[in-house]
This record gives structure tokens, sequence and C-alpha cells, in this order.
């Protein structure tokens, strides 16, 4: 069976992680393909699932929301007309429509069935729900399937909550809670047939709360100490209205950088030997200081 696997969440939530851990299962019994869609110029995303011989269509600038469905429909009629491949993963951006992204996946007629994965940050649920309304419910709707990470600071009453508020917005997905130990089961996300194809009913008009949101691409081919790289990092996070930092860094090693302001206190840091590309930052904010954060790094 053909399927089409697309991963949603907010800014951050995990989404590459999650594909990751799916490629690992797919491959190599199975031919897949990736769409990406990301902020800027720069698809740091692609970098990140180095490792797997893959043909990856990238759809940068923003969001499939209204602008770019277009975008996203000629992507799957190229990938299906030049590759016809086993399986499709979509990862959209954090802040995408992702009713318009269903709309198309099921429109299409190739064969294929579509599970449309959700990630929620249990830490976080109820701060999203208060602050983007229909839209973060409109992610939760479009989702034949639920994942709650980041819960292991959370009690499990507290985690109930949480699985009690989601099931009311979407009384037909299945909800799981991943406990960040390695025990979700990622196959059973891939050959559980019960989680295709869902009926969906997603005729929403979604304000897009999100029209200010502005991501800044840098190149940064020089190599840093890492005191000095930090501390730019995070002359650029004191701004206030950044949002996430993603990136690959030539430090005295190659590094990952991650940074979410709704979960992380400060940059994180993780070894990424497998890049031997430039350097490349990826800073996502609402009307944050672009300019100042660009001169940040010409210092």
């Amino acid at each position: 069976m053909k399927k089409i696997i697309l991963v949603s969440g907010f800014l951050g939530v995990g989404k590459t992680t999650l594909i990751q851990k799916l490629l690992a299962e797919l491959i190599p019994e199975h031919y897949v393909m990736i769409i990406e869609n990301d902020f800027g110029d720069i698809n740091i995303d692609r970098d990140l699932l180095g490792g797997y011989e893959l043909v990856v269509k990238e759809i940068n600038a923003g969001c499939i929301c209204c602008s770019l469905v277009g975008d996203f429909e000629k992507a799957i009629v190229e990938i299906e007309r030049d590759y016809a491949p086993d399986a499709i993963i979509i990862e959209p951006s954090g802040v995408a429509d992702t009713s318009h992204i269903v709309n198309v996946s099921m429109a299409l007629d190739y064969g294929y069935t579509l599970n449309s994965i959700n990630l929620i940050d249990g830490n976080n649920h109820f701060l999203y729900l208060e602050n983007f309304h229909e839209f973060y419910k409109n992610q939760i709707l479009s989702a034949n399937t639920i994942i709650i990470n980041r819960t292991f600071e959370l009690s499990t009453d507290e985690i109930q909550t949480a699985v009690d508020s989601i099931g009311e917005i979407n009384s037909f997905g299945k909800i799981l809670t991943d406990k960040d130990d390695g025990t979700l089961d990622v196959r059973a996300l891939l050959d559980d047939d019960n989680l295709y194809n869902r009926v969906f009913d997603l005729d929403m008009d979604i304000e897009n709360i999100f029209e200010n949101y502005s991501s800044l691409s840098l190149v940064l081919p020089n190599s840093y100490e890492e005191e000095i790289f930090l501390k730019k990092i995070n002359s650029v996070i004191e701004d206030g209205n950044i949002k996430r930092i993603k990136g690959i860094i030539n430090l005295d090693k190659v590094v990952r950088v991650d940074y979410t302001r709704d979960f992380d206190r400060e940059p994180k840091l993780e070894d990424f030997p497998s890049y031997a590309g430039v350097g490349k930052l990826v800073i996502i904010g609402d009307n944050f200081d672009e300019m100042r954060a660009r001169d940040i790094f010409r210092r």
C-alpha cells in the first residue's frame, strides 16, 4: 500500500526527529521521498536527514497555506510522475495550515493512503490552545494520529488532562503519548491500516495569525569559538521576539544548533559529525529585528 505520511506540529516540536525514526523503519524496504516546507532560503532539515539516499522536494519561503498550496500540489504531481515512490513523507513548517495539505493529499488520485500525524508539545498544549485558538485546533483536527511528546516533566494526571483536551477537539484520532524513552512504536504508525484515510471534514477558514512571522537565513562559512558563538546567539535571543533558531555550525567541531523559545532555556549544541558543508543558521521570529540579528554575526 502506497502511503503519504504527513508530520505536522508547531515550531520545534520534534517533527524532523520523528521523520528520522520513520525513515529508519521504511528504508531500505521502501522507496521514500520527502517534501520539506520551511521558512527562509536555507533548508536546515534536509541536512539533518543526512545519512539516507533521498530525493527531497523543497518548498521554502513560508508555510504551505493558501499562497503555497499550489506549489505543494505541483510537488506531489512531479514526484509521482518522475519517481512513483512507495511512500511520501511531508514535513510542513510549524505554522502551516495543515487542512490545506490534507485536502490536496486526499484529492489526488494516485492510489496513496494518508496518515496525518500531529505532534503536540505536552508542556505547552494549553498555552498554544489559548494563544493560537483555531489555528492550533486546525492542526489537531487534521490528524489521524496525535502524538503528545515532551511529557517527561508532566505527572500522569497532567498527561491525562492533555489527552482529554485533545480528545475533545478530535474525537476520531488515535492519541499516543511519547515518554521520550524510546518506547514509542514507530513501526505501528506505518503498519496500522486503521490510521489511514479517515474521512476528513476540513472546510475551515483559518485566519493566518502568523502573518508577522519572518525568518532570517544566514550562511556562516567561518568557524567560531563556542563561547563567542553562544554569546552571539544569546544576543539575538535578547530581542525577545525570537521563536526558533536552528542550524549547523562549525566550531572546533560541527554542531547542530537548536532553540525553541517555549521549550528551551538556552540554545542546545549537539555534535553533528556527518555534515561537511558550510555553516548555516535560520532565525524565525515575530516582528523581530532582522537587521540587528544580521549585524551581530557580521561583527
